[in-house]
């Protein structure tokens, strides 16, 4: 078995878009793609804030107000070879009033995603109900909600927990 810490970052406009990838649909690959946060591996030994600083930084976004995590979420898959793989997702969320990354920055397809565009999207989108929570979310808020609207395993958090 395979346990891949990760973190993810739900940056935030202040009109409430949220900046997602397209990449393969892990665990439902199979050529197919879908949108999701931004994300890196964290390093042994570094914390979730730790983690999120870099991965702002070279995504050339502000890193100054990366806050503790507000969801953690597991998902199992087989790779080919049939090992499990544990994809343990941490997700922060990062206020961004500023311009967003360049293009060859996250090396991949991006889009600002609006709620309404999240609560009926033509492509599948990760979490599955990332629009639900976006429509409910106050817009000053620090922390997006309870765990429990993720499809997958989700738990909670400490804030300085680190891997």
């Amino acid at each position: 078995m395979i346990v891949r810490p990760t973190l993810r970052v739900l940056l935030v406009a202040d009109d409430g878009r949220v900046l997602l990838v397209c990449g393969l649909a892990r665990p439902h690959a199979e050529g197919r793609t879908a949108w999701f946060a931004p994300g890196t591996m964290i390093e042994r030994g570094e914390t979730t804030a730790q983690a999120g600083a870099r991965l702002l930084t070279g995504l050339g976004v502000p890193a100054a107000d990366v806050g503790p995590p507000v969801w953690r979420r597991q998902l199992f898959y087989l790779r080919p070879e049939a090992e499990l793989v544990v994809a343990d997702e941490h997700y922060l969320v990062v206020r961004h009033n500023g311009p967003g990354p360049a293009e060859d920055a996250l090396g991949r397809p991006f889009l600002w995603w609006t709620a309404a565009m999240l609560s009926r999207p033509h492509e599948a989108v990760f979490p599955e109900r990332l629009g639900l929570l976006l429509q409910a979310w106050p817009r000053d808020a620090r922390t997006l909600c309870d765990a429990d609207w993720l499809s997958a395993k989700a738990v909670a958090v400490p804030p300085d927990e680190s891997v």
